[in-house]
């Protein structure tokens, strides 16, 4: 997904990790727990956030089976 693999790694902090990328509207960032399982709500609440800067049927592969 093109638009997922332009985001640079911009910091992290404990078990979080900002994701970063800046586009012509400005910065845009996500911000992920560093774990390898995560639970329901917080998958649901990573792809709202995200869905504010890449469309949800572009997201949702990734997300959901």
């Amino acid at each position: 997904m093109k638009n997922l693999r332009q985001d640079k790694l911009y910091s992290q902090r404990g078990s979080h990790i900002k994701l970063r990328r800046i586009t012509p509207l400005g910065k845009e960032t996500l911000t992920i727990p560093n774990q390898y399982e995560l639970a329901t709500g917080t998958c649901q609440a990573l792809f709202r956030q995200a869905t504010r800067y890449i469309l949800e049927s572009e997201l949702f592969p990734y997300f959901y089976d």
